[in-house]
């Protein structure tokens, strides 16, 4: 008869090595929803400026936030604040509109806290995606060019109602 000694080292890599492929599963899962990619957000760069864990500097389409890294503008070091604290060393999936990058060679990307099952949907829109998050919590304005006006309406609409309520930067207008 063979006896097995226990050793916890061995238990321990086999239980990393199935939470792993587990979360590998789910990312592959979540990742085959046509056009959207998974990433991990390494560095903020500013408001609407981030930097991927592979070192891809991403811009986001459709606002702007006042600056914060060269020059700084009112209520610039804020919006980057909340970027940091929402966005980096998170997971999140990047959308394309339409332009792959700008004149800057940055990547023009819509990201998402979750994959939406709609990504017209407003309801979604609202509470998964962060670029609306700047503009309904007052960090950016609608920043609209063409061809990545995808959701240009939605911005518009997210940036009137936090005008009204002098929500962030608007309190300053």
């Amino acid at each position: 008869m063979i006896k097995f000694k226990y050793d916890a080292k061995v238990a321990n890599k086999m239980a990393e090595t199935e939470s792993t492929k587990q979360e590998e599963d789910k990312k592959e899962e979540q990742d085959s929803r046509p056009g959207f990619e998974c990433i991990t957000v390494g560095r903020v760069i500013d408001g609407d400026t981030f930097a991927t864990s592979d070192g891809r500097r991403v811009r986001l389409v459709g606002v702007n936030t006042p600056e914060s890294t060269i020059r700084a503008e009112a209520y610039g070091k804020e919006a980057s604040s909340y970027t940091v604290s929402k966005l980096e060393g998170k997971q999140v999936w990047m959308q394309k509109d339409v332009s792959n990058r700008d004149r800057y060679s940055r990547y023009l990307r819509i990201v998402w806290l979750e994959v939406p099952s709609n990504d017209m949907d407003e309801n979604e829109i609202r509470t998964k995606m962060f670029n609306a998050y700047l503009v309904l919590n007052g960090y950016a304005e609608p920043s609209t060019f063409i061809p990545d006006v995808k959701y240009s309406a939605y911005f518009l609409k997210f940036a009137r109602e936090a005008r009204e309520d002098n929500t962030g930067l608007w309190a300053f207008r």
